[in-house]
């Protein structure tokens, strides 16, 4: 079996963005977002999401998303008043996600990023979060290190 590269990995997200091919809308649109958005919420309430991330907790705080995909959570924290960053391994994810915050009117800082090596300095965050990204990262416990740091 080929070992897993962040390269591979980057690839494969970059081609196949999060839930993608299960929505029957273009990419980026608003019917797009609010098809994923449901998808997500079926599985995954609101309210548990607000008690997961205690999205009010972080009004006026610094908050990294790591893997931010197409920027669901981030927009949650945006929404209550943080002071958002997302980082992605794919330009597609940070597509996504500025196209969700126009839509949405957010403000957001976004970049294309490794959660192995997170672009910021220590202790740069109140709150990192990730939801589904560090078990597809080949060096998870580097990641989780480089999330404590920042």
């Amino acid at each position: 079996m080929e070992q897993a590269t962040i390269h591979n990995v980057r690839a494969f997200w970059q081609a196949h963005p999060l839930c993608a091919s299960a929505i029957p809308f273009p990419l980026g649109t608003q019917e797009f977002f609010r098809a994923y958005d449901l998808l997500r919420e079926a599985n995954e309430s609101v309210e548990f999401s607000y008690r997961l991330h205690e999205y009010t907790s972080f009004a006026g705080k610094k908050v990294l998303d790591v893997g931010c995909g197409n920027g669901y959570v981030l927009s949650r924290y945006a929404r209550e008043g943080a002071d958002v960053f997302g980082i992605d391994l794919t330009r597609a994810g940070v597509n996504l996600c500025e196209r969700r915050f126009a839509l949405e009117g957010l403000k957001g800082n976004f970049s294309v990023g490794s959660a192995e090596a997170i672009p910021f300095e220590d202790e740069s965050f109140d709150c990192v979060c990730s939801m589904g990204v560090l078990h597809h990262t080949p060096d998870t416990p580097g990641a989780v290190k480089e999330i404590r740091r920042v």
